[in-house]
């Protein structure tokens, strides 16, 4: 007992430590009290006061009687021991492209005594073995939730709760970053896949816009009336819909139905709404033809078609769409008969075991999921705030209804990585649909396939 609590408050003092000398709490900002750090650390508050003790002794803070306690008005920012924190993105990612930098100029502003490096990376199996090769020893990962399925857990250190508090973020976003009961990243930004649509477009041919309540019907019309030879050449040149291969977009439709992740065991109404998802899709492509077949199989040729207004309307998220700032789109209410649930794609940041700089890596992490700090990002980049209240200041609630990410939508939605077993890699399964979206495979076939595998 007395090992844990000498680890405690020489953890504590190392945090608080690493707070005053990078220069997120400055000469004169008061200290959190006691009470509230042995909330928020988990510890006594007889470990409160040794380290805030062992910190007066080093002359950083001074204990004001009735009042508290004060970082020391002759601490001057320094530059930090290891005053480096490395950041590893995996590539592609719009969430390291747009919204990390925010990220990190910020904390680089907050705390001038920290240099930040970003280092981008595809995400694969000798992940590590490449880094250590590079000689490179990184504090911090982004790892989407799919990505963490596949991260070793025991390269990792699991994030505390007095950085992350469980009830404040949506239970599929943070339940997809806990492994053996234990978070391991926290979670910062989401967004689910969502029907976006051109309403320049729309208005453009006399076509309806899309609208709380519309059939699937009244869907598969607009969509072929948005399928169009415009210059009279004999060739289509605007499509409907775009849909894409990749297991990050379509599942969303059968989702939508109510159908359970895949598995050995899963009930028949479950494989029903997977196969009805998948007819419909083949459908819209080779029955309606209002979908450009050569995008399905590259999906940011398919993005760049609908910011193009060359698509009518696609499956997208807020992570994806490179012109954010812009109102060229709308979001489209999904039509009756796929309203029972929805996919979301999460971001986490994951802290190194091996990180000689611990505390700076939580300290960097914590200011990001600051309320404060995630409304300055979604309202720059565009981006979906952990935080259903900060949402809220930014997105307006018809916006957040049609995405499904209210409370009362969000519980019943599902992470891409908690969709297909963990064993399933997302490359493995989209090359085993090829037959599928060439429409030679009918979809029956092809659900029984994926859930007998």
């Amino acid at each position: 007992m007395k090992r844990n609590t000498e680890f405690c408050y020489s953890e504590l003092a190392e945090v608080l430590r690493v707070q005053i000398k990078s220069g997120y709490i400055r000469s004169g900002e008061y200290l959190l009290s006691e009470t509230e750090l042995s909330q928020k650390y988990g510890i006594s508050r007889t470990s409160v006061r040794r380290a805030l003790l062992e910190l007066q002794n080093e002359q950083l803070v001074v204990k004001l009687a009735g009042k508290g306690t004060v970082v020391s008005e002759t601490v001057q920012v320094q530059q930090l021991e290891k005053n480096e924190l490395v950041i590893v993105c995996p590539y592609p990612s719009m969430f390291c492209i747009k919204a990390l930098p925010i990220l990190i100029q910020m904390f680089e502003e907050r705390c001038p005594g920290v240099e930040i490096k970003m280092l981008t990376l595809p995400y694969k199996e000798s992940l590590f073995e490449e880094l250590s090769a590079l000689g490179i020893k990184a504090d911090l990962f982004i790892a989407s939730d799919q990505q963490f399925r596949f991260m070793p857990k025991d390269a990792f250190t699991p994030i505390s709760s007095s950085i992350v508090s469980q009830d404040q973020i949506p239970p599929p976003i943070y339940d997809s970053f806990v492994f053996d009961k234990q978070l391991f990243a926290a979670p910062v930004t989401y967004s689910p896949v969502f029907l976006a649509y051109r309403k320049d477009v729309f208005q453009r041919y006399n076509v309806e816009l899309p609208r709380t309540g519309w059939s699937i019907d009244q869907f598969i019309s607009a969509a072929k009336s948005l399928t169009l030879d415009t210059d009279d050449d004999g060739l289509i040149d605007l499509y409907g819909m775009a849909l894409s291969s990749a297991a990050t977009r379509w599942p969303v439709f059968a989702l939508k139905k109510g159908a359970d992740p895949i598995g050995k065991e899963g009930k028949e109404a479950s494989l029903l709404d997977w196969m009805y998802a998948l007819s419909f899709m083949q459908d819209m492509i080779y029955r309606h033809r209002t979908v450009p077949i050569f995008a399905i199989n590259d999906i940011f040729l398919g993005q760049q078609l609908f910011e193009e207004g060359r698509v009518a309307m696609t499956l997208t998220s807020t992570l994806a769409l490179s012109k954010q700032n812009d109102p060229y789109y709308n979001i489209a209410p999904f039509p009756v008969g796929f309203d029972k649930g929805g996919m979301l794609i999460a971001n986490g940041m994951m802290v190194a075991a091996d990180s000689s700089n611990k505390a700076l890596a939580q300290l960097f992490i914590e200011q990001c999921l600051d309320p404060d700090v995630q409304l300055s990002m979604i309202a720059e980049a565009r981006f979906l705030s952990v935080y259903d209240r900060v949402n809220s200041k930014v997105w307006s609630k018809e916006d957040l209804k049609s995405l499904g990410v209210q409370p009362d939508q969000i519980i019943h939605s599902k992470c891409i990585g908690d969709l297909f077993p963990v064993d399933v890699h997302l490359s493995e399964l989209e090359e085993t649909m090829k037959m599928y979206w060439s429409g030679l495979e009918e979809p029956q076939a092809l659900v029984r396939r994926l859930h007998d595998r």
